[in-house]
């Protein structure tokens, strides 16, 4: 009871100053905890840099507990963990160079070894391939395509995952041809069910090869190459007719986007029409009582193309229906802390344009750093870019291990604020991943369970480009497809 009077006896300055310092004295205890911890961690690693290059040179891959007290010791001082880690990536290809010595070396020899020696090959063999599953497990290289690895870089705690954008030529023009056989396939089946009395004697198979296309099926060849002239000349309009190229491949170079304009609908369709009414070798037989059989034909075909070609927005607006060739793909990470994908792993070589880092939250970053493999040196930059006037050129910092091809660094220090990744779906994980396979901007825009918003947005030239949004690295100076990963950046929750 007395107690209580005391209590009530406090003035409201007095309050204020006890509890000003309790929480000062809770804000000692958690900087002083915080302080041990680092001092543990500074020490423990400090053990391991001894012990790890005592045994190198015997055996110079990280184990697994070695990796977590890395990915500790980064978020205390990245500096220090980057400086070791070019330590780490000299011994493997120190490591990695004596392997493949005494492989050079016993490999002549086989035809006069035993059964001994044969497994002791074996082994020197297992060893390279665990050299190589740990350099992945290293972001130093590795995995099924030697793509790069980032174990020390974004986690699927705070990060949704990386986006990437990139250019293949070879690919787009299959997929055009694919997409036009497939639009006049689609017209066919179409075709089929509304006129019985009118049979065009084509079939596409679900199957064919574009290599062998005009010898095993000349007829879908052609189509396909009607299409693919009318298109042409419309991304071409000074050249004319007479000089365009007569291999279908050689039309398809001088495509320059995916998708089709309304305003061409019709030239498409009636090349088509003409080709299956042709008098001279027609591919059509139809009933005595049809007489408009040409007009028919012309007209389902138009109805099926617009159909394909002309796309509508939730309020029945035409959109644009053309993109550039670009192709995106999402390395979505697990918010399971125990699995594979919680980190990025093995990116596939291409020809990057662009990568989007993806937070979950607010993220605090003072550290940007990239591994990049088969590139152009004298020539490749890679910038790191905002949505604002932001625009820093990574440097380059170093140049890794032989043994794995080379691999060079690329650093920024730079505090900057994250924010959160608005262009995702916000349940989208390496578990629920629509864009695990990539796809090319079109084929994004003719999904219709995916967002196009997402990923692209109009350019000037009413053409669809790549959405480029919140933090982004771009690429350049760089003609063959390469490999790109975070090495071992600096992150925190703000």
């Amino acid at each position: 009871m007395a107690d209580n009077q005391e209590d009530e006896n406090l003035t409201q300055e007095e309050i204020e100053e006890a509890d000003q310092a309790e929480q000062e004295a809770f804000e000692e205890e958690q900087l002083l905890n915080k302080e041990r911890y680092e001092n543990n961690i500074r020490s423990r690693f400090k053990a391991m840099k001894r012990i790890y290059m005592a045994k190198s040179k015997f055996w110079p891959i990280l184990g697994f507990n070695e990796l977590k007290l890395l990915n500790a010791m980064r978020k205390i001082d990245p500096g220090e963990v980057s400086a070791f880690l070019k330590i780490v990536a000299q011994k493997h290809g120190e490591f990695a160079a004596k392997i493949n010595s005494i492989l050079a070396t016993v490999v002549p020899l086989l035809p006069y070894i035993g059964i001994a020696l044969l497994i002791i090959l074996a082994v020197l063999m297992v060893i390279g391939i665990i050299i190589g599953i740990f350099n992945t497990l290293g972001g130093l290289g590795g995995g099924s395509s030697g793509g790069l690895s980032s174990p020390l870089g974004m986690k699927g705690d705070m990060f949704y995952g990386m986006r990437v954008f990139y250019e293949d030529a070879e690919q787009a023009s299959q997929d055009l041809q694919r997409d036009y056989a497939d639009s006049f396939s689609y017209a066919l089946e179409e075709f089929k069910k509304d006129y019985s009395d009118i049979t065009i004697n084509i079939t596409v198979p679900e199957e064919f090869d574009l290599e062998t296309l005009e010898q095993d099926y000349p007829e879908v060849y052609e189509a396909v190459k009607r299409i693919a002239i009318e298109v042409y000349v419309q991304d071409n309009p000074d050249i004319s007719r007479e000089e365009i190229p007569d291999e279908l491949k050689e039309i398809i170079l001088g495509i320059k986007y995916f998708g089709i304009d309304e305003e061409i609908l019709d030239e498409i369709s009636q090349s088509l029409t003409d080709y299956i009414t042709d008098e001279t070798a027609p591919l059509f037989t139809a009933g005595e009582e049809v007489t408009d059989a040409e007009d028919t034909i012309l007209q389902s075909l138009l109805e099926s193309f617009t159909e394909v070609y002309v796309l509508q927005d939730e309020n029945g607006e035409k959109l644009p229906s053309r993109t550039q060739m670009i192709y995106v793909k999402d390395y979505l990470l697990s918010a399971d802390s125990e699995s594979e994908e919680y980190s990025i792993n093995n990116v596939d070589f291409e020809n990057y344009i662009a990568a989007i880092i993806m937070p979950k939250e607010q993220v605090k970053a003072n550290l940007l750093s990239f591994n990049a493999k088969n590139i152009d040196i004298e020539n490749f930059n890679m910038y790191l870019m905002g949505e604002t006037e932001f625009d820093k050129k990574l440097f380059l910092e170093g140049k890794y291990t032989e043994g794995a091809g080379d691999i060079y660094n690329f650093e920024l220090e730079e505090d900057l604020t994250l924010e959160p990744f608005a262009d995702i779906d916000s349940t989208s994980s390496a578990e629920n991943n629509p864009l695990k396979d990539a796809k090319s901007l079109w084929g994004v825009l003719k999904d219709a369970n995916l967002n196009a918003q997402f990923y692209m947005q109009l350019g000037e030239d009413g053409i669809y480009t790549l959405k480029l949004s919140g933090l982004f690295i771009t690429f350049s100076g760089n003609e063959e497809a390469f490999s790109f990963a975070e090495f071992q950046p600096s992150y925190s929750q703000n």
